[in-house]
């Protein structure tokens, strides 16, 4: 593709001077858009950059969004964390320059076994950074599921259960937090992670990351690999980040419940991404994301004694 106006703007604010080359559109985005982009420096090196643009409800919150996600990127290698080293953040045009990893999605792994093994240690390692005074430009997870519950839409997703959901959730929040607030990614699910050879090289999109519970993470990710490689998946994958952390699991269903809110009246939407590139999985489809959705929400129920 030929770059836009506005990319050459932002790549010449990032890199001035800068020759711009071959640009593509990478596909699979469900809450931004991004472009890899080749840059000749003035200094006769070539760089691959991805350039990121959030999509948010207002101008104010992309800007947020990017001034945030360059703040924790800046961070990720000294927490130990393998994600894409920040660029350049363009406020006025709400976007991220970030290095380009090179990687894949996977979503036909040769090892399931190792794939949920790695995943699982990457995210309780990200689950061990606690909330410091670094982390104070972060939001809080309790302060947007509320807001999130408060702020229920006037038409609701019955195809899903919703008003079931929230229900049930009216009745719970706010629940005691037994976990001290940790670093969260905040949809840690392979779409967002990328891998070379078998090994995990970039954990990517940290747009919604906060700090909370660290079990507000781990059932985003259950319900994701749920859709992706079925209800044993979920479960090792549940147990192999228990075998690698010291936390306390007693409100792992009432996060499921309110992680089950996070697809309802776009499920359409996120299903078509399983077709495309980079996933190609024609096999995940509306309805089966429909049917591991309702199991997912009547295993909640049931843990919380709230359905027989």
């Amino acid at each position: 593709m030929q770059p836009t106006d506005e990319l050459r703007r932002i790549l010449l604010r990032a890199f001035p001077g800068c020759a711009i080359g071959a640009c593509e559109e990478l596909k699979g985005g469900v809450s931004s858009r991004a472009v890899v982009a080749e840059v000749a420096l003035e200094d006769a090196t070539t760089r691959r950059v991805v350039v990121r643009r959030p999509e948010a409800p207002t101008p104010e919150e992309a800007r947020r969004i990017v001034t945030s996600e360059h703040e924790l990127l800046s961070r990720c290698t000294a927490f130990g964390i393998p994600a894409p080293k920040p660029c350049f953040v363009d406020v006025a045009a709400t976007a991220l320059v970030l290095e380009y990893v090179d990687g894949a999605p996977e979503f036909a792994p040769a090892s399931a076994t190792e794939m949920l093994q790695q995943m699982a240690a990457q995210l309780a390692h990200i689950h061990r950074i606690p909330f410091t005074s670094e982390l104070g430009f972060l939001g809080r997870r309790n302060h947007s599921a509320g807001q999130h519950l408060l702020r229920s839409p006037q038409r609701l997703d019955t195809t899903l259960e919703e008003p079931r959901v929230r229900s049930a959730l009216a009745q719970l929040w706010p629940w005691p937090q037994y976990n001290p607030d940790t670093l969260l990614h905040g949809d840690y699910w392979p779409g967002n992670l990328l891998w070379k050879d078998g090994e995990l090289v970039a954990v990517l999109d940290w747009e919604e990351a906060e700090v909370g519970d660290p079990l507000a993470d781990v059932s985003v990710s259950r319900l994701d690999i749920l859709w992706a490689f079925g209800e044993e998946a979920m479960h090792a994958f549940t147990q192999l980040y228990r075998d690698r952390s010291e936390i306390d699991w007693r409100n792992l269903a009432r996060w499921d419940l309110l992680v089950a809110l996070r697809p309802m009246s776009n499920l359409d939407r996120w299903s078509r991404i399983y077709g495309e590139p980079p996933i190609c999985r024609p096999d995940v489809t509306e309805l089966s994301m429909r049917e591991g959705h309702r199991r997912f929400v009547r295993q909640a129920l049931r843990a919380l004694g709230m359905v027989a």
